[in-house]
């Protein structure tokens, strides 16, 4: 009889046991997950960030010789990344900030505008290359190349920033020559506040 409830007792104990560690293991296997999707998530805008700061320094000769001989394509971007992992950590132990989701509408809105400034330019490229009026090319492709350097810097001065403040990332009030002087710091490049006064000047509306 001893030996029969020994025998229940430890099975019993082993069942129980069992079922600790087989908890604590799920726990640490899904907040393992949880880790690399944050990393992954945050890894995607710091992707983002070298990506738009790489054809910075490019995009600014592309301003300042509107007539040369080839230009800098700003890239795409696919955000169907950010979205699935956005999805999943809203789905499990972290929901995005309102700043956040915010910041992820308001890329994609500026890269859908990238992408109709650069067919912009390359019709007037393909102008240039088949030798048409250069005088008539010159200020549309100068004023589209500025805004496209608007674009480019507040991607990448947001990009920077959630890359820093990740959970904390709010907005703020900031100024082009913000956008500007962190644009110019993280793709190594010094920072003109007269350039980008030059450039605020030349987008401003008519009076």
């Amino acid at each position: 009889m001893e030996n029969w409830l020994i025998g229940v007792f430890g099975a019993l104990l082993s069942a129980i046991c069992g079922g600790i560690v087989g908890h604590k293991l799920t726990i640490k296997l899904f907040n393992e997950r949880s880790k690399l999707q944050k990393q992954a998530f945050w890894g995607e805008f710091a992707l983002l960030m070298k990506r738009y700061s790489c054809c910075f320094p490019a995009l600014i000769d592309d301003y300042n010789n509107p007539l040369k001989n080839s230009y800098t394509g700003v890239p795409e971007f696919d955000m169907s990344i950010i979205d699935s992992l956005s999805t999943e950590l809203c789905a499990s132990v972290e929901l995005l900030n309102t700043d956040q989701r915010e910041l992820i509408i308001g890329l994609k809105g500026i890269f859908s505008k990238v992408k109709s400034l650069n067919l912009e330019r390359n019709k007037l490229f393909l102008k240039l290359i088949n030798d048409d009026a250069k005088s008539e090319i010159y200020q549309p492709m100068q004023f589209y190349t500025a805004q496209l350097l608007l674009d480019v810097i507040q991607v990448i001065f947001y990009t920077c920033k959630i890359s820093e403040e990740k959970q904390n990332f709010r907005f703020g009030e900031y100024s082009v020559q913000d956008h500007a002087e962190v644009a110019c710091r993280v793709s190594h490049i010094k920072y003109d506040n007269k350039f980008w006064q030059g450039i605020e000047q030349r987008l401003a509306p008519a009076s």
